[in-house]
């Protein structure tokens, strides 16, 4: 299953910007960025601001 990406905060308008528009496209971003810590650990928008792969996202379950 797949969503749209609708909210009108500022996070996803930032990333629907850059051609990301449902939640399994954000899942593949996510997936593909580049491992590193980003300036501030509490604040996870930094992930997609920062385009930095989170310790989190990285983890295999």
């Amino acid at each position: 299953m797949d969503y749209t990406l609708i909210s009108d905060d500022l996070l996803t308008k930032t990333i629907t910007s850059q051609g990301v528009l449902s939640w399994n496209a954000l899942l593949h971003y996510v997936s593909a960025l580049p491992y590193g810590r980003n300036k501030n650990r509490k604040n996870p928008d930094l992930v997609l601001l920062e385009k930095k792969e989170h310790v989190v996202l990285n983890m295999r379950f």
